[in-house]
């Protein structure tokens, strides 16, 4: 390489590495989201199918930091959505699902 072309080159890799940081933080925030949604989604419907009331469902959601988002009996089983916010600004909110019932 010329002189000075390195030193050009060091810069470049740099700045692409620091550009990549916010991007692969945002990506990790969104994925434990999504973890834990599932998580305690599947806490909210075992709550409120074993109680028989959506209350349960959401005093779960509301102990986890999370909202329950919805909250249906078909006959025995429930199925609940609960929404987690993410750590990152730049990710929305993430909603998951579960269903339980005996």
């Amino acid at each position: 390489m010329r002189g000075g072309a390195a030193s050009v080159a060091a810069i470049v890799l740099v700045v692409g590495a620091v550009a990549v940081l916010p991007v692969a933080g945002a990506v990790s925030a969104w994925s434990m989201a999504r973890s834990e949604a599932a998580m305690i989604a599947d806490l909210a419907a075992l709550a409120a199918a074993r109680s028989s009331a959506c209350s349960a469902a959401e005093e779960v959601a509301r102990l986890h930091d999370s909202t329950l988002a919805e909250c249906a009996f078909d006959g025995t089983d429930v199925e609940v959505a609960v929404t987690v916010s993410t750590a990152s600004a730049w990710t929305p909110a993430v909603t998951r699902r579960a269903r339980s019932g005996y």
